[in-house]
């Protein structure tokens, strides 16, 4: 409400950043150098593509239909963000830290039982009245988003569950290149000179963490 998405979505992806040092931190998980450079190389593409305002001023994509907001509702949009960063930073760990010794169908129902309960009682609380779609269009695109998300999220999970958390959460940036590349093919939408840049800097990024991973682990077998 109090933040374009471009300043949000550069703030969110904060949290590949805080979830590998957490990983490492309390999970006691290698956390190379040269991963820590890859993912601050790839928040600079991120940047590249969502070009906040506070960052590019009026030559960024931020204020495009946001309205006028006070200092303080901006800040109030920048806390919330730190918020989810803090909360998606203590989920991931905590997937990490579980691993393979519960199955993400477990996970996932657990998941999604909380988001349930909690959503509901916030419109409860909030009174948020209940919203039923009108047209087939919105039932097709809330399925969508259903089946999606939910095959995303068991992905996502699965992978937490054979990686490093560090490594793992990486691969987040590469949302950004699809992004770019789904609404040029669906929407018509023709990234600017920086976006392509900046996808291009994260795919590259996220490359090198997966070759180099993959480079060590054969190594490592190789010795053994």
């Amino acid at each position: 409400q109090y933040l374009s998405v471009a300043d949000a979505t550069v703030l969110i992806f904060l949290t590949p950043l805080t979830t590998a040092v957490a990983g490492s931190v309390f999970l006691k998980e290698s956390y190379s150098i040269k991963q820590a450079i890859a993912g601050v190389v790839s928040l600079l593409g991120v940047v590249l593509i969502g070009r906040p305002g506070f960052l590019f001023g009026s030559q960024g994509v931020s204020s495009q239909g946001l309205p006028d907001v006070s200092p303080v509702q901006r800040l109030a949009g920048v806390g919330a963000c730190m918020v989810s960063v803090l909360g998606n930073t203590g989920a991931y760990t905590s997937i990490r830290a579980i691993g393979k010794r519960a199955h993400p169908m477990h996970i996932m129902t657990y998941f999604s039982l909380w988001c349930t309960v909690i959503s509901s009682l916030g419109m409860v609380v909030f009174d948020i009245p209940v919203v039923y779609p009108t047209s087939w269009m919105w039932i097709l695109l809330l399925l969508l988003v259903g089946v999606f998300g939910f095959v995303a999220q068991t992905l996502f999970t699965m992978g937490l569950q054979r990686e490093t958390v560090s490594r793992g959460v990486t691969g987040m940036y590469a949302q950004v290149f699809f992004v770019v590349v789904l609404e040029r093919l669906f929407f018509g939408v023709i990234p600017s000179l920086l976006s392509v840049l900046g996808a291009a800097i994260i795919m590259s990024s996220a490359l090198y963490v997966v070759v180099s991973g993959h480079c060590s682990f054969v190594v490592t077998k190789l010795l053994c």
